[in-house]
């Protein structure tokens, strides 16, 4: 059980797809007595940049961001990390607050297609925060079984 009495069900790193064995050691070594107390504390071990997207993704960082989802886009610490603002010309907290933490995004900006590639860019010009929309979306469940 956790903190807050819910069921957990662990499982060893052997099974996140993505971690080395010989950085899950390392993590485990340098794990404070009382355990990793932020997000930051973990990413400031230099030899986790490649395996922490991996454990985000398995939900091992659940408990410093809430979902793995979040604790990817926490990850992503300077907006050089962040697709969406690769090509802001002036990047803002305001928005890199708004890519970061919005259920909801509405990006204002220019789609530019490159003809050799037939890749889409999203220029983003300006990112805003519509999570107080969800409450308006209507969810229909189906049953496929």
């Amino acid at each position: 059980a956790t903190k807050n009495g819910e069921l957990a069900l662990r499982l060893g790193f052997r099974q996140v797809k993505g971690v080395r064995q010989e950085h899950m050691l390392r993590l485990i070594e340098q794990r404070p007595s009382q355990g990793f107390k932020s997000l930051d504390q973990v990413q400031a071990l230099a030899h986790l940049k490649g395996q922490l997207e991996a454990l985000a993704s398995a939900n091992a960082l659940k408990c410093f961001s809430g979902h793995r989802y979040q604790a990817r886009w926490q990850l992503m610490n300077n907006h050089q990390d962040l697709p969406l603002l690769r090509k802001v010309k002036e990047h803002h907290p305001v928005q890199k607050k708004a890519y970061l933490n919005a259920t909801i995004l509405k990006v204002k900006g220019i789609l530019e297609r490159d003809p050799q590639s037939q890749v889409t860019h999203v220029i983003a010009g300006k990112l805003i925060d519509c999570s107080h929309l969800l409450e308006q979306v209507k969810v229909h469940s189906r049953d496929f079984h």
